[in-house]
């Protein structure tokens, strides 16, 4: 049987393998994934969306943080 899947703030999915089936389990994100998130979009709204030759979601919090920090200046 097939159902649906919902995306809630703050959450995501996860696929396991049962047997032969798959089952999704939903999970939470933490709090610094949160903050990365509205990081990167801050910086997306700014026109920034490579830094150090890499997407955005590849990069550390750390250097995200910097790359902010640098262009609210």
């Amino acid at each position: 049987m097939f159902g649906t899947m919902e995306y809630g703030k703050n959450s995501s999915w996860i696929q396991q393998q049962g047997g032969s089936s798959f089952i999704m389990k939903k999970q939470e994100e933490t709090p610094m994934e949160v903050k990365k998130e509205k990081i990167i979009q801050k910086l997306v709204n700014k026109g920034v969306y490579k830094l150090e030759g890499k997407q955005l979601y590849e990069l550390p919090l750390y250097s995200l943080m910097k790359a902010y920090t640098i262009r609210m200046e």
